[in-house]
């Protein structure tokens, strides 16, 4: 149940964004879409593929519970992804416009149109690292059984990411790429501040478990 409203929530979110992109004009939408798809990329290659990747080995040490050693290799996994990402990041700020030209500068896509396609791209650029590490937590989360947290992960990004996107409207395009980014980061530094306390939290209920066992 968590995965299948955690699928609604994405698309709502989708939705509620590209709602405000119509209200921008002609070609906002498709400035937004190239942007993202692009921005996509690397994380469906890179990060969803190394959390598919890791998935025996975390599920094993669910299974044996052995909670420092899984915290360790999510620790290794989001730290290579956060290496990975933090170098196309830099890429794409240096080359947005060179890579939307080369891809999509032909036909009925204007110069004008690349122009605002780059500066999406630019500013959803900020928001890769964070993103990224959402789908990763999301992949972990969901092969170790902890649904509820991609669930609560993606309440978040559409509750700040709505509200973000109000705020940023006034600056067209880019604004909402803004709201994109502020909502990714935004999120995943509550979940790094919650991170401890759900740990804690996690070994205290199974202490209280084998005390239960034992007595």
């Amino acid at each position: 149940m968590p995965l299948v409203v955690s699928s609604i929530i994405f698309v709502v979110n989708k939705y509620i964004t590209n709602s405000f992109a119509i209200s921008l004009g002609e070609g906002s939408i498709s400035s937004l879409n190239y942007a993202f798809t692009i921005l996509s990329a690397p994380v469906i290659l890179f990060s969803a593929s190394l959390g598919t990747a890791s998935t025996p080995l975390l599920a094993e040490s669910k299974f044996n519970s052995e909670n420092k050693s899984l915290n360790k290799e999510v620790r290794d996994i989001l730290f290579k992804n956060f290496l990975l990402m933090s170098l196309i990041t830099i890429l794409f700020i240096l080359f947005n416009e060179q890579l939307i030209n080369f891809l999509f500068l032909r036909g009925n896509f204007t110069y004008g149109d690349s122009i605002r396609t780059a500066s999406t791209l630019l500013y959803y650029s900020f928001g890769l690292v964070p993103y990224s590490a959402y789908i990763l937590i999301s992949s972990i989360s969901n092969s170790i059984g902890k649904l509820r947290l991609s669930l609560f992960i993606n309440i978040l990004i559409l509750v700040i990411n709505s509200a973000a996107s109000f705020l940023f409207i006034k600056l067209g395009v880019a604004g909402l790429a803004i709201a994109f980014s502020v909502s990714q980061w935004a999120v995943f530094l509550i979940i790094l501040f919650l991170a401890p306390f759900s740990s804690k939290k996690e070994s205290l209920e199974k202490s209280r478990s084998l005390n239960a066992t034992k007595n």
